[in-house]
This record gives C-alpha cells, structure tokens and sequence, in this order.
C-alpha cells in the first residue's frame, strides 16, 4: 500500500502480490452486503486452505500458544540479564575464568560508535564498496563516494553511493528498533530468516555479495533519491529508507518514516502477512507512539486522525458494519484514499485498549498456526484469524467503541500538532 509525502503525504508500502480472491468474491453486491456476517462465518468451508487449521483453532489453544510464548519470552529475558551480568563485570581486573570468559564474549558485541569518537571508512573487496563506524555525531554529516555498509548486532545498513547521513545514524535505527520493540510488545529475534538479496542486486549493482544473504540480520538499504519514483517500503527482514528519513528530522515528520518501516518489519517477523489494514494500522500506531514519545510533529498525521476520508469510512459502515466494512476496504485493491490505513489506525488503537499489550502477538500466533497464502489473504480468512487472536464479538466492540472514542483520539492528535478541526464525527 502506498502512504503519499514529498510535499503532501508520505508514501510507505508493505510488498505484496495482490492475488485472485477465492470463490470468485470480486465484488460487493447489496445482497453481500446484507448477508456478510454469514459469509464470514463461513469462512472455514468455503477456503481449503485454512478448512482443518481455522475451525480446530479454540480461545483456549490461542491462550496456550501466548502462554508458552510467554514461558519462552520469561526464560530469555532470564538468559538476556545472566548475560548483561556476565558482560557487565567484563572491565573488571581478570581473576577467575568465569570472568575472563564474560570479557571474551563482550568484545564479541558490535559498537554502534567508533571508540575515539570518529567517523572510519575502509574499503573493501579491492576498493569496490566500503565500511562504516560511526562517530555517534548527530551534527556530522558523512557522505559516501561509494557503496558503503555498516555491521550492527541486530541489522545492517547499506548505503548507496552519494548517500549523506548523520554520525549517530546507527545509534538511531538502534534505539528505534528497541522502542519498536516496547510499543508493539514483540522481539525482532523472534522472527523467521528470509533470505533475499534482490534489492541488494538491483540498487547495489550487486556488491556486497556474501555479506548477510541469509537474513540472520535484517538489511535496511538506504538510498540516496526519493525522487527517483521509488518509494519506502518493507518486507520481513528488509526495507527501503532514503537519506533524507534521516537528516530532515523535527517538525518535517521525515524520520517517522524509519519508525513506521522498522515498524513493518517487526510486525511481519512475528507471523504471515496479516493484509493490509491490520500491518498498516500497526505500523501507524507505533509511528504515533513514538512521534509523541520523541516529541516530533509528523503533520501527515493528522490525515489519519482527522476528518480526512471518513465519509468514505462511513459510507462502507465503519459504525454499522465494521467487519463488512473490514472485508470490503481489504478486498479494495485500488484504495485510492487510503482507508486501510483509516481504518487500520482506528482498529489498531482499539485492539490495544480493549484486549490489551500482547494482542497484536496474539493475533500473530493465531496466523503462524492458519495454513493460507499470506499473499492472497483473502479477508474472510483474516476476519477468522483476528477473531481467534481476541473474541468472536471483536468487530461489533470496535463499533461500539468507534464514535465514543475516536474524537478524542483526533483531539488529542491535533492539539499536539496544533492544528485546530472539528471533531470526528457529530
């Protein structure tokens, strides 16, 4: 989907291959209309795929499956302070083994900053691409004469030849993933490796060859022209960002395009493609979040908070039939005003609020368990998946909670970004 800037909007895109929707459900019909509960609760039988996998799943095996995601998730977070422990005492003088061992697998960490607080480039491969380590200055630029590519813990950042970005760029996308993190409630480590190098080919002239194919990091590629006809997007170990997300930070709401596609790739490391409404909805969400956490206006906001395509939202039934509303915005492959982002945002909120921290995971576990094609993803299936991962009642709450929440939503955003509007909805 696409999220328009330069100059009016951002534009922002998950990749996905729109697919033929099953049983030739190609429209919208009064009398599917009328009938849309139905077909949605008939889900399970009309789609081979998912007929075993989506009928034997229980509010039970879901509340199982994030319990045991939870026993993992305390053991690590166990594993991870024992670790932090060893690591701390690895300044230390060396008195016993133990602790000769946790300074051996200190060193093992990659700094985000050079240790004498300047930029190294060094080149590579016989001077056909270099390396990066940062200096951690925010107010130095580093330009790059030729393809050059930063190693961090968790990620690697490749950036195009003529690419000009701050010295604390790495500190950044660091502390960014990190937050992801705290706002979605999910782990970047969690996900599933997906090697894919064809960004890597196409923008790179094909250099950087054996470094990270396989995805055991993710990539972030950082291009050097957004006016090229390219926009910024994401995959599940991968996206595409550009220099200027980076260095026209503040009140031009560009570096929250880094949070929505970092956001991107957390969210679809946890679980198949849950379509465009749910992923654009949370990636919305966490941008928001930290935009107000780091105190940055991102204008483009208030298209999403605000009055901009709600008569559209209403004449789908957004108030009357919110899950209707849901299939048919997500069966829209054109959605020229962007109402799967409307909507998304507007759920997203509510899911959180109503079912608490841990329901977009939740949701996740339920699809990780559904056998479909997540690039069909065929709204029938996602409505079943989404009930699974809270209750059967789920759509017709968000209706409930719609018009006696969202203006306040609205007013908070506006008031923040200081732009004066009526309220949602009258």
């Amino acid at each position: 989907m696409i999220r328009r800037i330069r100059t009016t909007f951002r534009r922002v895109m998950v990749p996905v291959i729109a697919g033929m929707m099953m049983l030739g459900l190609t429209g919208c019909s009064d009398q599917q209309n009328e009938n849309a509960t139905e077909t949605v609760k008939e889900a399970d039988n009309v789609t081979e795929n998912v007929e075993e996998e989506v009928k034997s799943e229980t509010s039970q095996e879901v509340t199982e499956a994030v319990g045991t995601e939870e026993s993992t998730e305390s053991k690590k977070t166990e594993a991870g302070s024992e670790e932090k422990a060893e690591k701390s005492g690895a300044g230390s003088e060396k008195e016993t083994d133990k602790t000769g061992e946790a300074d051996e697998a200190a060193t093992e960490s990659i700094s985000m900053t050079s240790s004498d607080g300047k930029t190294h480039i060094t080149d590579e491969a016989g001077g056909a691409y270099s390396q990066v380590v940062f200096s951690g200055d925010p107010d130095e630029l580093v330009k790059f004469d030729k393809h050059t590519y930063f190693e961090g813990d968790d990620f690697y950042i490749f950036f195009q030849k003529d690419t000009e970005i701050p010295g604390d760029t790495a500190l950044f996308v660091d502390q960014i993933m990190a937050e992801l993190e705290e706002v979605e409630h999910m782990k970047y480590s969690d996900g599933e490796d997906d090697g894919d190098s064809y960004w890597r080919d196409y923008y790179f002239d094909g250099q950087f060859q054996g470094i990270n194919e396989d995805c055991d990091k993710i990539n972030i590629f950082v291009l050097n022209d957004p006016e090229n006809g390219n926009i910024e997007c994401a995959t599940v170990n991968e996206c595409i960002l550009y220099d200027d997300d980076f260095t026209n930070t503040g009140d031009s709401g560009s570096e929250g395009t880094v949070y929505h596609e970092l956001a991107h790739v957390l969210r679809l490391r946890q679980s198949p493609y849950l379509g465009d409404v749910m992923e654009e909805g949370v990636a919305l969400y966490s941008e928001y979040e930290l935009m107000k956490k780091h105190g940055y206006k991102d204008y483009s906001m208030i298209i999403y908070v605000d009055d901009y395509a709600n008569d559209k939202l209403l004449e789908k039934g957004i108030l009357e039939k919110p899950e209707r509303a849901y299939w048919d915005i997500s069966y829209d492959d054109d959605n020229i005003e962007q109402l799967d982002y409307q909507y998304g945002f507007r759920f997203v909120c509510f899911l959180y609020e109503e079912y608490g921290d841990d329901v977009i995971k939740n949701i996740g576990e339920v699809a990780s368990k559904t056998k479909y094609d997540d690039y069909e993803t065929d709204p029938s299936i996602l409505i079943e998946i989404i009930k699974k991962g809270t209750s059967e009642d789920v759509f017709e709450k968000f209706g409930q909670w719609l018009p006696e929440n969202w203006a306040e939503k609205s007013t908070e955003c506006r008031k923040y970004l200081g732009v004066d509007g009526g309220d949602w909805v009258q």
